[in-house]
């Protein structure tokens, strides 16, 4: 069935927040969920800025309920255009609101500069709302693209992907030896990307994913190969590189740890099984750094709330009380404002420039 997506913002009519809002949700999480409908719903108080998702009709059938709603005031509409999939799949209405959740209301906290630009921003409100969502539109511009001289590269590369024997000497020769981050970032994660976007129009399952990703690590190590050091950088923070625990795809770790290395930084590589063994290092060796990646190849996050304990976790176990966490993946390419909201120092899309913002985390 077409779905449709539609924003819009109004102003609360009475103060609304607590076990009113809570009520609130309830109801329209019922009536959402027998309509097909999901979305996110971000409230201060004084206003409202709602996405809705689902079948045109059902989001007819909500907003003229919302319109004849006496809370809402100065309904306006934002956006509404036909769309390829769902933001907030399995939301029937997630509320988004500052500071911390309450026990009766709970809430994504969002920081305080995001909820001022999403009122302010004219133009933008659906676009910022939106990025909280879990899956990112297919066609969507991205960082990193290949140039054009590079996209049959890319093309070859993501065709040799496929077939088991190939050598990354026979897709591209220069390639090897010859500035081997800028490939990470031109070709490697594009690469990454592209396979996540088959994932979502179902034309690769994702364990079919995961395999080739596995591959393009075998690639990432051979790149940097007859690829001259620096001399190892005695002042460097001392970083341990990892996958955040449980993700399956570690190329994004190791993106970042051949980037490093190829910057002259000495820093531990590790995949923990578990929070708990990851802790455990923590606990037993100081480290200044803590650079944890998602999968580079997908837009998704399943629960914003369980991320930002699992960090506070990792930062009561380790030994050294000033431990920086920085995260990396898909998710969070062109939206450094998401730090805030998993309760990580610094995030970023991919392994560009991980060396100079571990030092500027460190300066910080």
């Amino acid at each position: 069935m077409p779905l449709t997506r539609l924003v819009y913002r109004s102003r609360a009519a009475l103060p609304l927040m607590g076990r009113p809002l809570a009520e609130m949700l309830r109801v329209a999480r019922r009536r959402n969920q027998a309509a097909g409908v999901t979305g996110l719903l971000m409230a201060d108080g004084t206003h409202y800025l709602q996405w809705l998702e689902g079948p045109a009709a059902s989001l007819g059938a909500v907003m003229n309920a919302i319109s004849a709603d006496p809370r809402h005031g100065g309904v306006e509409i934002l956006a509404d255009a036909p769309v390829a999939a769902r933001r907030f799949a399995g939301w029937d209405m997630r509320l988004a609101a500052e500071g911390a959740p309450r026990a009766d209301c709970p809430a994504l906290h969002l920081p305080g500069r995001l909820v001022a630009g999403l009122w302010t921003d004219s133009g933008q409100e659906p676009d910022l709302l939106g990025s909280l969502g879990a899956t990112r539109q297919v066609g969507e511009s991205r960082r990193g693209t290949a140039p054009p001289a590079e996209r049959a590269v890319l093309d070859a590369l993501l065709t040799a992907l496929a077939e088991t024997g190939t050598a990354l000497d026979s897709i591209a020769p220069a390639m090897r030896g010859k500035d081997a981050r800028r490939h990470f970032v031109t070709l490697i994660e594009p690469a990454a990307r592209r396979l996540g976007d088959l994932w979502m129009r179902d034309a690769l399952s994702e364990a079919e994913v995961t395999m080739l990703l596995c591959r393009m690590q075998t690639w990432v190590r051979q790149l940097g190969q007859g690829e001259r050091v620096p001399r190892l950088r005695a002042d460097a923070p001392h970083v341990l590189v990892a996958p955040l625990p449980g993700e399956m795809h570690a190329l994004g770790a190791v993106l970042a740890t051949e980037w490093l290395w190829l910057s002259g930084w000495q820093h531990e590589f590790d995949i923990f099984p578990s929070d708990a063994a990851l802790c455990a290092r923590l606990a037993g060796a100081p480290h200044d750094m803590l650079e944890l990646s998602l999968s580079p190849a997908f837009h998704r996050l399943d629960e914003v709330e369980a991320l930002r304990r699992r960090l506070a976790g990792f930062r009561a176990a380790s030994c050294n009380r000033a431990l920086r966490i920085r995260l990396s993946g898909r998710l969070f390419a062109g939206q450094p404002w998401l730090a805030g909201l998993v309760g990580a120092d610094a995030v970023a899309g991919g392994c560009e420039g991980v060396d100079a913002a571990l030092w500027r985390l460190a300066a910080g």
